[in-house]
């Protein structure tokens, strides 16, 4: 009597791993590209918040300057490249779902008609061309 596996039984071993391994690589895959969008997500909530702490700092010449603005052009822009000058972002904010640099990004900045609050949306790149900076000087 023989001791030792016959090579049918090696082969369905090794066709029930590479099955397995198959399943949990697939579902490793998604769970981490799933990860990358909850990240990304989270970045871009993340700019906009620190837009928010950014024009409503303490420092009146910030907010003097933004209500400026967006009573006379309706909209304005507050970049990253902003945010990180102000020490509210890092210099190295990536887009983890494509690793580029996130500082042509921005928050577009408007005031709402009915309730006159500053209503923030984040814009993902600087396509907008005529949208004046919400930190640009008062010229008068």
């Amino acid at each position: 009597m023989k001791k030792g596996y016959t090579l049918v039984e090696l082969l369905a071993v090794i066709i029930l791993l590479s099955i397995i391994l198959g399943l949990v690589s697939i579902n490793a895959i998604h769970y981490f590209n799933e990860r990358k969008e909850k990240d990304y997500e989270n970045i871009k909530a993340l700019i906009v918040d620190n837009s928010k702490v950014l024009v409503n700092s303490t420092s009146k010449n910030i907010t003097k300057t933004v209500d400026y603005n967006l009573q006379h052009y309706g909209i304005c822009k507050i970049n990253v490249s902003d945010l990180v000058n102000y020490g509210l972002m890092d210099t190295e904010t990536n887009n983890p779902l494509t690793n580029e640099s996130m500082s042509n990004t921005y928050v577009k900045v408007t005031i709402d008609d009915s309730s006159y609050d500053y209503v923030y949306e984040y814009i993902d790149q600087s396509d907008e061309i005529g949208i004046i900076n919400c930190l640009e000087p008062i010229s008068e």
